[in-house]
């Protein structure tokens, strides 16, 4: 969804002759692994639910949107992730939306240069959403009442990934599985394969360098034994 460039926000920006520059906050992303099986042990998951999870993730404290956000210079929906970019000496944070969507390009009068800033959503020491501003100065911008559709969450960076493989139930002897990617901000699956194992073939199942025994399998659960490799 582009971001609508709200010129009446940017005029006021412009002929605003007195603000402060927000400090910028300068975070070390965390780095979490995980795998969330072990080599040679039986294992069970339901219908619909991960046989195997492996993570490799680098994320910051950040905000996710919750419900849906447009305004004159912003447009956010559910999943959107809010990285805190810098704040203000009377204490508002200002926090960026990852990726494009926080960009405006716009033409100071009586010039033919464009420029580019970013719109950050202004969030006070109560937790409060209360404004949008240029990322660069501490005017903000208010809105008629906070905006309430924000939640703290970890916002993952580039580089970030998510593997799952789901178990989908059983026909007769095949069984069917489902592999998802999820990888930077993983708000969506970049990545989805659908999977499908003859078990009157063999009882054991290859995926990527992953080999899984098949102890049972049914429209409710699997119970299975990974032997060896990972999803890499």
């Amino acid at each position: 969804m582009k971001i609508l460039i709200g010129l009446s926000f940017v005029f006021l920006l412009l002929l605003t002759g007195c603000y402060a520059s927000v400090d910028p906050v300068f975070q070390t992303a965390q780095r979490k692994q995980y795998t969330s099986f072990q080599i040679g042990f039986e294992q069970q998951a339901t219908l619909g639910d991960p046989m195997v999870i492996e993570e490799n993730l680098y994320f910051y404290k950040g905000l996710v949107v919750t419900s849906a956000l447009n305004t004159k210079t912003l447009s956010l929906i559910e999943g959107d992730m809010l990285k805190l970019y810098g704040k203000t000496e009377k204490g508002v944070a200002f926090y960026k939306p990852v990726g494009s969507k926080s960009e405006q390009i716009f033409s100071p009068p009586f010039s033919n240069i464009s420029r580019k800033w970013h719109v950050c959503v202004a969030v006070d020491s109560d937790g409060a959403a209360i404004g949008e501003a240029n990322c660069e100065m501490d005017n903000v911008n208010k809105w008629a009442e906070p905006f309430k559709g924000i939640k703290e969450a970890s916002v993952y960076e580039e580089g970030s990934i998510r593997m799952e493989l789901i178990y989908n139930g059983k026909t007769k002897d095949t069984v069917r599985l489902t592999y998802r990617e999820f990888k930077n901000d993983l708000a969506r699956a970049a990545y989805t394969q659908d999977l499908t194992y003859d078990l009157s073939e063999s009882k054991s199942i290859g995926f990527r360098k992953m080999k899984i025994d098949i102890i049972e399998a049914t429209n409710s659960y699997i119970k299975f034994i990974i032997q060896h490799g990972d999803m890499r």
